[in-house]
C-alpha cells in the first residue's frame, strides 16, 4: 500500500501538518500509475493537501522491452515526468508498437505487385507535446528499429510547454558515430524542427 515516511497519531494529524508544509511529505508506492498511487493523490486532491511521490526504482517491462532506472511523476496541474532510464536492447519499433507495412497485392496474371496507395496528408496533432513536461534521460547498448541499429545510444531530452529538446544524442552506426541536438517545437499547431549534428566515418555503402 502507499505510506506517508512520517508517523502520525490520527489522519487528522496528516491532514493538518500536510496543510502546514505543502509538498513537504513523501509518500511510496509500486510506481507511477498504480492503485497506490493514485489512491493517494485522490486522497490529496479530496483533502486538499499537496504531497510529494517518491521516485520509482527499479525494472519495468513495456511492450516486451526491458527498462532500468528511475521514474518520478508529479500530477500537480500539468503532468511532469523525470525519467533516467538504462536498457540493453531497446526496440523503437515494438515500444511504439509499430508494425511492418503490409506488402502490395500482386496483379492478376502475374504481374508486378500494384504500388501502394500515397498515406493522406493529414496535419500532425502537436496538442500532446503540451499536454506534458519531462525530462528523460536514456542509455541504451543497442537502439534498433526495422531498418537502423545504433550501439552505445546515449541522449538526454526534454519537453517543456510543448517544445522538445534534445540535449543531445551520441551513438554507433555503420561503423562510425554520430552526434545530434535539437529541438521540435510544437507550441504552436504547426510543428517547427532545428537539428544539427555530426557524423564520421560512417561507411555509407552499409546504408
Amino acid at each position: 500500500d502507499a505510506f506517508v515516511s512520517n508517523q502520525f497519531n490520527s489522519l487528522a494529524d496528516l491532514i493538518a501538518a500536510a496543510r502546514a508544509n505543502p509538498k513537504k511529505l513523501r509518500y511510496s508506492s509500486y510506481g507511477p500509475g498504480t492503485s497506490p498511487h493514485l489512491s493517494t493523490e485522490l486522497f490529496a486532491a479530496a483533502a486538499r493537501i499537496e504531497v510529494e511521490p517518491i521516485a520509482y526504482k527499479g525494472s519495468a517491462t513495456l511492450n516486451g522491452q526491458t527498462l532500468d532506472g528511475t521514474v518520478d511523476v508529479k500530477l500537480t496541474g500539468k503532468p511532469v515526468i523525470t525519467a533516467d532510464l538504462k536498457a540493453n536492447v531497446l526496440d523503437i519499433d515494438k515500444l511504439s508498437g509499430g508494425v511492418a507495412p503490409a506488402a502490395a497485392p500482386a496483379q492478376r496474371g502475374g504481374g508486378k505487385p500494384a504500388p501502394a496507395p500515397a498515406p493522406a496528408s493529414t496535419p500532425i496533432d502537436t496538442s500532446p507535446l503540451r499536454s506534458v513536461d519531462a525530462s528523460v534521460k536514456l542509455v541504451a547498448a543497442t537502439l534498433a528499429t526495422s531498418s537502423l541499429r545504433i550501439t552505445n545510444a546515449d541522449l538526454a531530452v526534454t519537453l517543456k510547454d510543448g517544445v522538445l529538446t534534445l540535449s543531445h544524442f551520441k551513438g554507433a552506426l555503420y561503423g562510425g558515430a554520430m552526434t545530434l541536438s535539437g529541438t521540435v517545437d510544437g507550441s504552436k499547431p504547426a510543428l517547427a524542427f532545428d537539428f544539427k549534428g555530426d557524423a564520421e566515418n560512417i561507411y555509407v555503402g552499409e546504408m
